[in-house]
């Protein structure tokens, strides 16, 4: 343990005074993303419960995305916020090392749990479209609240048990996360390709059959309704993939040369678009879904009104 300790501190050194303008830009960074995301999570979550349209499980889902995100600006960015802070201050002491390595543990962890849940749970939400549209009117006799309910609970195993596994063997923790996060997305990209592929093919169907017919037309209010269920949990884990990749590669390179000077601000500052992935989703879920974005002005008049 001694070790490790040794080698978070060199990490933690690993900085010149021309990168305390660029550590501190990263925390206040957090510390606006992780206000912006509060709000935005509190406000989707206000809205879901007001919103009739949403079937209960797909509605619960949505939640269990937003408050995913609550906790990431609850916890991972205050936390982040507070590491790359306490670097600024020369190191005069063993407590503002312990400040140090533990802020960063808690914004690591916590960020890669809740993210790898959201990954999860926009899995489940794939599989939930797919068999939508596959079951048709023996979906919702499948797909009850409660068994969602033990679906939304359950995704939340896996990623728990990475956090453990960190202080047993890293490597073991790494390959455990890569694979978890690997299977989530070939699973969601199947999904989806078949979700493609039977709607493609069944307005084909349909077309034939009414030639000349606008698509709009074509297409019944459920069929609608549905595309737009899919379309906006595809758009959440499109732009969650994409706030990753930066993350990723940092990762990657950190892995294989160790800690330089400059790795810590790229790690901080790919860690943002990540966590920026969390603040953008309640804005997806706004352009997306007409009555949650009806809803989330309704509360704001209210709050307004209050604050008045």
């Amino acid at each position: 343990m001694d070790a490790d300790y040794n080698g978070t501190i060199q990490f933690l050194l690993c900085t010149d005074n021309s990168s305390e303008s660029q550590t501190l830009f990263v925390s206040v960074i957090c510390i606006v993303l992780s206000i912006a995301t509060i709000l935005g999570n509190v406000l989707i979550l206000v809205a879901l419960r007001k919103v009739s349209s949403l079937y209960p499980p797909s509605k619960l889902l949505y939640s269990c995305l937003a408050v995913t995100d609550l906790f990431v600006g609850m916890i991972a960015g205050p936390a982040g916020a507070v590491h790359f802070m306490m670097r600024n201050i020369h190191p005069d002491s063993r407590q503002w090392l312990d400040i140090c390595v533990y802020s960063a543990d808690i914004a690591g962890v916590s960020f890669t749990v809740l993210t790898t849940v959201s990954l999860q749970t926009l899995t489940v939400i794939s599989i939930d479209r797919l068999l939508a549209l596959m079951l048709g009117l023996r979906y919702r006799q499948v797909m009850t609240l409660r068994r969602v309910q033990a679906l939304a609970a359950c995704v939340w195993i896996p990623s728990i048990a990475y956090a453990p596994m960190l202080f047993w063997e890293n490597n073991a923790a790494k390959v455990y996360l890569y694979t978890l996060e690997s299977f989530c997305l070939l699973v969601s990209a199947a999904c989806y390709s078949k979700i493609f592929l039977i709607l493609r093919h069944h307005v084909a169907e349909v077309q034939d059959h009414l030639q000349g017919r606008p698509l709009n037309d074509v297409e019944s209010p459920n069929l609608q309704r549905y595309k737009k269920t899919v379309s906006i949990a595809m758009w959440v884990l499109i732009s969650l993939v994409i706030c990753y990749i930066p993350y990723i590669i940092v990762t990657v390179i950190y892995t294989v040369n160790g800690p330089f000077s400059r790795i810590a601000f790229f790690w901080g500052l790919t860690g943002i678009f990540v966590f920026l992935s969390s603040a953008l989703n309640p804005l997806l879920y706004c352009w997306k879904i007409k009555d949650v974005r009806q809803a989330v002005k309704m509360t704001v008049r209210q709050m307004l009104c209050l604050a008045s």
